[in-house]
């Protein structure tokens, strides 16, 4: 049956494969170009996010090849993620899985298309975050019950994934320790205590560190709660929910309603203080996200509820199942009613994808392909050092320009982005500055001065001299590309 159920999330990953866009936009090609020139401890410019998914990808130096291993890792941990939920409800790990498998088909059948991609392919970090903390669950309670020989690596096993869950996404607290504690207060669990307290030390150790390893890249973490902003963000969690999830969320949880009132009394209660403490939760997450500052700072943006929608529908996911389980006698006959459910489940879900939109080929997205080609072959025609511009503009064209140098076998340095998070090269930056007495930048849709001025703020170094030497050229989209070369001043090459 194990064989069975890893068949069923291959299926299912493939299905998400084939319908998703593939194509990223400069977040998550800045992932790659991360991988493949400096993997730091957090994404560059943050505090919040650990580089996890680029540095297992660095060995791979193709970026075409880097980019697509990383999205697949997304996937396949994005669809691993609500196993975080059930871990902390079912004893065998057998149930965590068919749970999570369950809570993936209705998701098959609930998702909002965008939030979908949000969810398995986005640069955001939930899903592994809520994967590597869902693992460490399992090995943990492995590890309570195994033998000696085993448990010491069962329990180091444990404990790295809590650390790199909550280091990967801090925003792991406000969902994950409520709904420990919740549990481990309501259920009593000897477990979930212990669990609980690793939880604390994992998610203060995650704080600590941002503090000591990045001190410059501070995230509000403030709440400015209003009945305006919980408002304006519940119709925008609707609005990307819609009735195909909820359909998704409550049908299940109705069908086991219904029948619990023919089992034990015991049983029924448990479930329904497990159900109300994850029903809770969740409402206390949208409540936290909600009140964020750092969510109107981003407009309000769908993708930071991710973890609030994986728990309501673990809830129809666990519901389903456990309608499953209770309502057939006989091992056999509950292994075949799973995979009748899982596969209805699928075929529904992959019939619904069939109406979604098909999203554009290739890596590079958000139609900036062809005006990033078309930089990366001036790059090396025109002999330039850097990129400069807009953020959106700036990573696709420095992710092609990589592609082009490695498909090339050009034995030269580093393309460097000047832009947003592009002060993280700011050394590399200056020593080739320092060794050449001037860089050559391509500069998108700037001025000469613009230009200037955004590589001394970006790279910290004031008093720059700048001066065009070749015509500009036209780009696609009505882009333009100017080349100038940048040296140090007379104040700026004093400075120490």
């Amino acid at each position: 049956m194990p064989v069975v159920t890893v068949g069923l999330f291959a299926i299912l990953a493939l299905q998400w494969a084939r319908h998703l866009p593939l194509a990223e936009d400069g977040d998550g090609l800045l992932a790659t170009i991360m991988s493949l020139q400096k993997v730091t401890l957090y994404y560059w410019g943050e505090d919040r996010f650990a580089n996890l998914v680029p540095a297992l990808a660095m060995w791979i130096r193709n970026p075409v090849d880097n980019a697509n291993a990383q999205l697949a890792l997304r996937l396949v941990l994005g669809l691993i993620a609500p196993v975080f939920y059930s871990s902390l409800i079912f004893r065998r790990a057998a149930d965590s899985w068919r749970a999570t498998l369950i809570t993936d088909l209705l998701l098959l059948l609930g998702f909002h298309p965008y939030v979908a991609s949000q969810t398995y392919l986005a640069e955001n970090p939930y899903g592994t975050a809520l994967a590597c903390a869902g693992l460490s669950t399992l090995a943990l309670r492995s590890a309570w019950r195994d033998t000696p020989g085993r448990r010491r690596m069962l329990y180091l096993f444990g404990v790295a994934g809590l650390l790199a869950g909550y280091l990967t996404d801090v925003g792991l607290v406000p969902i994950a320790l409520p709904l420990n504690a919740l549990l481990a207060l309501l259920l009593r669990s000897a477990f979930l205590y212990r669990l609980l307290i690793l939880h604390v030390l994992a998610a203060a150790f995650s704080l600590l560190l941002a503090r000591v390893a990045v001190p410059d890249f501070t995230s509000s973490l403030a709440l400015a709660p209003s009945w305006q902003s919980e408002l304006h963000y519940l119709r925008v969690v609707w609005a990307n929910m819609g009735w195909s999830f909820a359909t998704a969320l409550i049908v299940p949880t109705a069908l086991f309603l219904a029948s619990a009132r023919w089992r034990r009394p015991r049983y029924r209660r448990i479930m329904l203080v497990v159900f109300g403490a994850m029903l809770s939760v969740t409402i206390l997450y949208f409540v936290v996200v909600a009140a964020s500052q750092w969510l109107a700072m981003n407009r309000f943006v769908i993708r930071y509820f991710i973890p609030g929608y994986l728990l309501a529908m673990s809830i129809g996911g666990i519901a389903l199942l456990h309608c499953r389980v209770w309502s057939i006698a006989g091992r056999t006959a509950n292994n075949v009613a799973f995979l009748v459910v899982a596969g209805a489940l699928l075929l529904g879900g992959s019939a619904r994808l069939q109406t979604w939109h098909q999203g554009p080929e290739g890596v590079i997205g958000n139609g900036k392909a062809a005006e990033a080609q078309a930089v990366a072959a001036t790059y090396f025609s025109k002999r330039l050092d850097a990129i400069a511009g807009d953020y959106w503009d700036v990573w696709p064209a420095v992710f092609a320009a990589e592609q082009y140098r490695y498909e090339a076998r050009l034995d030269t340095a580093d393309v460097l982005g000047v832009t947003y998070r592009g002060d993280v090269r700011r050394g590399r930056f200056m020593a080739r500055l320092a060794a050449r007495g001037e860089l050559r930048i391509g500069c998108i849709d700037l001025t000469l001065a613009a230009c200037r001025d955004l590589a001394a703020s970006i790279m910290d170094v004031p008093g720059l001299r700048a001066e065009e030497f070749a015509p500009k050229e036209q780009l696609p989209a009505d882009h333009v590309l100017r080349f100038i070369t940048v040296s140090l001043g007379a104040a700026a090459a004093e400075k120490p």
